[in-house]
């Protein structure tokens, strides 16, 4: 499914909040697709972040993109790929979407993937943007393994944020049953088959976040029965298992960290396996 497919188009004499200034069935781009202007805003950086690849293929498409990686002074590129990223204030930030999403020529569809990092920033740039779509990406639950305090103020985060938009989109198909209004727009990749010409099955590959998800016991236990496979383990180590990461490299010979990857590097490291081992429980 398609973000497009899944805006909803108000019926005739409805007017929901945000609603949009024009109709959408009467813009098209090149490809007779409705032609449409995406303020993406990440919190993740652009070398690492996994919706990338989404902003690439809407620009190929013809859609108008503007990409924030939102921060204390925010880097903004767009519309075109080619467009170098600026750094702005947030003052200078908040012109420049004023500016570039008044224009009537195409719908305005704000793509929010930020976790829950800036609930009232998200909150105040709803107010202040013209009117448009706004969709949130619930990539995950966005809850992932906090605890206590934190737990409890992620919650509050995410149901202050939710209501306020018109459309959520999920990842992952079990987040249906926790949202059962979203919509799914899973994390499709650019890459296609990779061909090899000898591939090697003494080489198994580990591409994840390192986090508390991670099965370190379960990786233990494989690496420790399978001592003729390199298990080569690619991606970010969350701080408080970075204790587990040293001590099962240290364990185990055949497990080698390689520290986090960009996006520009998955194409060589997939083309170098053709193996690979989730370690996740099943919870």
């Amino acid at each position: 499914m398609t973000l497009e497919n899944a805006i909803p188009h108000p019926r005739q004499g409805d007017a929901p909040a945000g609603s949009l200034p024009i109709e959408l069935s009467a813009l098209r781009t090149a490809r007779g697709e409705t032609a449409l202007r995406f303020i993406v805003f990440t919190c993740r950086d652009p070398s690492t972040d996994f919706r990338r690849p989404l902003v690439d293929a809407l620009r190929r498409r013809g859609h108008e993109v503007h990409y924030i990686w939102l921060k204390r002074r925010p880097l903004v590129s767009g519309p075109a790929a080619g467009d170098l990223a600026v750094p702005m204030s947030l003052a200078s930030c908040l012109r420049y979407l004023r500016r570039v999403t008044t224009a009537r020529e195409r719908a305005n569809i704000y793509f929010t993937t930020t976790n829950l990092c800036f609930p009232i920033l998200i909150l105040a740039l709803k107010a202040i943007c013209r009117p448009g779509v706004w969709c949130c990406d619930m990539h995950d639950d966005l809850l992932y393994s906090l605890r206590g305090v934190a737990r409890l103020r992620a919650r509050m985060n995410r149901a202050l944020l939710l209501p306020a938009f018109d459309l959520i989109v999920h990842a992952a198909p079990m987040l249906k049953e926790l949202f059962p209004a979203s919509h799914h727009l899973g994390n499709a990749s650019s890459i296609g088959s990779l061909k090899r010409n000898a591939p090697r099955f003494d080489k198994v590959l580990i591409l994840a976040s390192i986090d508390e998800r991670m099965d370190f016991a379960f990786l233990d236990a494989v690496a420790a029965h399978c001592t003729d496979v390199d298990f080569e383990v690619h991606g970010q180590v969350s701080r408080n298992v970075e204790g587990a990461m040293q001590a099962l490299c240290q364990a185990r010979p055949n497990v080698h960290y390689h520290g986090a990857y960009l996006m520009a590097d998955l194409v060589p490291i997939f083309a170098r396996h053709a193996v690979m081992l989730a370690p996740l429980p099943r919870r």
